[in-house]
């Protein structure tokens, strides 16, 4: 008894560090052809930043030390990869992303990784944007 009551606090604690609910954040967002600006919230504040594409290419901040003690105190965060931009601030849950207007038919996809201070893995949000064709 006393062996199943340690496992189900183990496995209690395993899925309490999870991510299950995307710490608030969308776990897609879509944009049109034309591109365009949206502001995501979340119930943590974001501490770094990653986009890439299906295949782990990208672009991003890694390290909160960098942010806070690095040349000179920043506040806020901002990365882009290809077509898209994220950025946020370290005093809030918000993220902007931004999509550049596509002018191919075609549908494209990146991922943002969201550092968050009490998560060990990213909160992830894929980014559609639907074909432009301009």
């Amino acid at each position: 008894m006393k062996k199943i009551a340690i496992l189900l606090s183990f496995i209690t604690a395993l899925l309490s560090s999870c991510n299950l609910n995307n710490s608030g954040f969308p776990k897609k967002v879509q944009f049109g052809g034309a591109g365009g600006t949206r502001v995501v919230e979340g119930d943590e504040t974001p501490v770094s930043f990653n986009i890439t594409d299906y295949n782990g290419k990208g672009n991003g901040m890694n390290e909160l030390w960098d942010t806070i003690y690095g040349d000179s105190f920043r506040d806020s965060i901002r990365v882009s990869y290809l077509w898209l931009t994220a950025s946020g601030s370290l005093r809030n849950n918000k993220i902007t992303i931004t999509a550049e207007p596509n002018t191919s038919p075609k549908n494209r996809t990146l991922f943002i990784h969201v550092g968050v201070p009490a998560n060990f893995e990213p909160v992830d949000i894929k980014v559609v944007q639907a074909g432009g064709g301009f």
